[in-house]
This record gives structure tokens, sequence and C-alpha cells, in this order.
């Protein structure tokens, strides 16, 4: 259900500004391969290790991690983010408004 709102973000913020990067945690390399070549991706998306569930705490699906221009982690989102609250955080970061 958000895929679509990241990929609306993406178009709105320099490349230089922000990166977007997305993990999938299909255990289906095939399932993966033909997910990523359907959807309309604008930012990268990768298939994970099996470690990457452990290094970044995932307990539920979708997650998303924002970090902020000094590297530190700004939000630690486990569910649904929908588009505006993606924003809203992103365009406080930018503006130096930190978390």
């Amino acid at each position: 259900m958000e895929i679509p709102e990241f990929i609306e973000a993406r178009k709105h913020y320099p490349a230089d500004k922000v990166v977007f990067i997305g993990i999938s945690l299909d255990q289906d390399q095939g399932q993966y391969f033909r997910f990523v070549k359907q959807t309309p991706f604008n930012f990268p998306v990768h298939l994970a290790d099996p470690d990457v569930i452990n290094t970044f705490g995932v307990t539920m699906i979708p997650k998303t991690i924002i970090y902020d221009p000094t590297g530190q982690q700004a939000l630690n989102h486990a569910g649904f983010m929908p588009g505006e609250m993606l924003r809203q955080v992103l365009d406080k970061l930018l503006a130096g408004g930190g978390k």
C-alpha cells in the first residue's frame, strides 16, 4: 500500500538531498524479481540477506527507517506509513529540524 506513496515522494525530493532504498524480505527470489519488474520503482530495491531482520529489528512489515544527514536514526516506524507522514518527517529533517 505504501509503495506508491514512496514513489511519489521520491519524485518530490532531489536525489542529492534524500536517498530512498527499498529492501525486500521476500524469500522467493522469483517472486521478488517479478514484483520489482512490474512495479515502476524510481529508487533501488534490494533483496535482503536473512540477517537484515535481526540487524534492523524488523518485527513487522512494512518498516520505514529514516536517517538524518549526519547518519543518526531519526525515525524507526513499523507498519504502514502514509505519504503525508513521510513528507512531514523528511521536510522537517531537510529544514534542519531534527527528529
